[in-house]
């Protein structure tokens, strides 16, 4: 017993280590807490004007860079930010600094510089505080982002689109997708772009549309179409000749190209295109009219040689049958029948010299429409003839002879001088302008100032007509037989005094374009054109070694060529 006593009576080593292992944590726990209150001192004391350590805008680290440092940084990225604004499918890219978006660097800026109390007394929170720029503040210019919004809003507004369908040459059907429209107004565009959150690098912006539209012609339309389409190509046509017998199959290529695909996808078929195959598979059976020859003098028919008829594919009644074949329920078999052509018939038109015979060739040659003439001899026999004369049309730049008028008119009252100043010009210069080389400026500023329902009242007091009108919603009309009174008036002195009328006519003389009247007659002509869209008229005075006569030739959709040949044929009837 006493052995084991003494035994255990002695230091134990577990015990010595477990003390010095308790006076270790001791230390360590001591050295530890000064180093947590070392860290809270340091973090109190951390610059309020640097960014934290671990701060950083997406991929760049911002750490201890002052806040005119990151207001530097931040400007940068901002400035080559940019904002995706879409409407719909619609998107249009723009830097925001184009938006009139401006950086409020000093809010930005305290996401990674702000370091409140609590957080700086919680120790060892700045290593684990890692702010972020998690957006740009902004503020805008209100001038600058309403140009933007309306230009944005004119780039995000699009039609609708149709939807379309074709037939290849192979026969083969393709379609066009149809896409809705969207209409988007300036103060979405601005709503849109002051409520958006920017972040650094690209910002969606979303706009509410005003409206969407739909389009006329929907994928449901063309699949429908395409479907009677595909259909109508796998039908097995036969033709039958309704003379020979002979039978004829077009393939799909060739129905194909029958069908023709008109407004909102309506289908019909191209009767040219069937007349085509028709006529070169029932060749044999064709027969040509013949030429029926009419001799016309002074518009009246003098004799007529009759041509033979011929005989021709019925192509209404085929092109009918087929449309019933091919998009209804018509028969697959449909035949090919004939009918009598008459004869082609040929005019030999003659005038001989009389008052008659101007006024039938008149009558013929504005018997197609969208020519009017009116024609009177000033000295001589006095012939006159005219067709359309008082019909209201287009006047392009004759309507520079009325103003020239009134112009007279007033310089007359002692209203206007000649030398007053108009169009960094003078009133002399402006007149000649305007009729030599048909400017426009002087006499569009002369109705300016006298008013268009002004302007319809002096003419009209003049005995002109209600055709002649400056208020039309189109352009200023005239007729060829108020052109006719005014032409006239002037060679007879009636609404002009001699003086004025002899500084307009030398004008007339000497207008530069001189492809209508001037080159179909022998004659001296004092003219004034007119010319816009597709109208061209010209009103002349013409001194023919044989006689003076004036003349109107009003046209649409012709050539300064016709009304020479019209020229050239109404002189060779009145001075043979």
């Amino acid at each position: 017993m006493l052995g084991r006593k003494q035994l255990y009576s002695g230091s134990s080593p577990f015990r010595s280590k477990k003390i010095r292992w308790k006076r270790l944590l001791r230390e360590v726990a001591v050295g530890f807490g000064a180093l947590a209150v070392f860290v809270v001192l340091v973090q109190l004391l951390y610059p309020s004007n640097r960014a934290l350590p671990f701060s950083s805008l997406g991929d760049t680290t911002l750490g201890y860079k002052t806040t005119a440092e990151v207001g530097s940084v931040l400007q940068d990225s901002f400035e080559a930010s940019t904002a995706h604004i879409a409407a719909e499918q619609v998107g249009v890219d723009a830097k925001l600094t184009s938006l009139g978006a401006e950086l409020d660097a000093e809010k930005t800026a305290a996401q990674i510089t702000q370091y409140p109390l609590w957080q700086r007394v919680l120790s060892f929170s700045i290593f684990w505080a890692r702010p972020q720029v998690e957006q740009f503040y902004v503020t805008f210019n209100s001038t600058q982002l309403s140009n933007a919004a309306s230009s944005l809003s004119k780039k995000l507004t699009v039609e609708a689109k149709n939807g379309a369908i074709s037939i290849g040459d192979g026969g083969e059907v393709a379609l066009s997708e149809a896409k809705n429209g969207v209409i988007v107004t300036d103060d979405g565009v601005k709503a849109a772009i002051t409520k958006a959150t920017y972040l650094p690098g690209t910002t969606t912006v979303t706009v509410t549309p005003k409206e969407i539209t739909q389009p006329a012609v929907t994928n449901e339309t063309v699949n429908a179409v395409k479907s009677k389409i595909t259909t109508a190509l796998q039908r097995k046509i036969t033709l039958q000749n309704g003379i020979s017998k002979e039978t004829y199959t077009p393939d799909k290529k060739t129905v194909g190209s029958w069908i023709k695909i008109g407004d909102k996808l309506s289908l019909t078929l191209d009767k040219d295109a069937v007349a085509a195959y028709a006529n070169a598979a029932a060749k044999a059976q064709l027969v040509a009219a013949g030429t029926t020859k009419v001799t016309v003098v002074d518009g009246v028919e003098k004799s007529r040689t009759t041509g033979a008829t011929g005989r021709g594919v019925n192509v209404d009644a085929l092109v009918g049958e087929l449309t019933k074949t091919l998009f209804g329920d018509g028969a697959t078999a449909v035949t090919v029948n004939f009918v009598a052509v008459a004869p082609t018939v040929v005019y030999d038109r003659s005038y001989s010299s009389s008052q008659a015979a101007l006024q039938a060739y008149i009558n013929d040659v504005t018997a197609g429409g969208n020519i009017e003439i009116s024609v009177k001899q000033l000295s001589g026999a006095g012939w006159s003839a005219s067709s359309g004369a008082s019909k209201s049309v287009v006047a392009a730049s004759t309507y520079k002879l009325f103003i020239s008028l009134l112009l007279f008119d007033r310089v007359a009252a002692g209203q206007i001088d000649w030398s007053d100043s108009i169009q960094g010009t003078n009133v002399e210069t402006c007149l000649y302008n305007t009729i030599i080389y048909s400017a426009n400026n002087c006499a569009e500023q002369w109705i300016g100032d006298w008013g268009r329902t002004a302007i319809n009242s002096a003419l009209y007091g003049k005995g002109f007509s209600s055709s002649t009108t400056f208020t039309a919603s189109d352009a200023t009309h005239t007729s060829a037989q108020d052109l006719l009174k005014l032409l006239v008036g002037l060679h007879n002195q009636s609404l002009f005094n001699t003086s004025d009328a002899g500084r307009l006519i030398g004008l007339m003389k000497n207008q530069v374009y001189r492809k209508g009247i001037p080159a179909g007659s022998s004659g001296v002509v004092a003219d004034k054109v007119g010319f816009l869209w597709d109208y061209l008229n010209d009103a002349a005075i013409v001194y023919h070694s044989r006689g003076t006569y004036a003349l109107v030739v009003m046209t649409k959709g012709q050539s300064w060529g016709k009304i020479a040949e019209i020229t050239r044929q109404i002189e060779k009837i009145m001075y043979p």
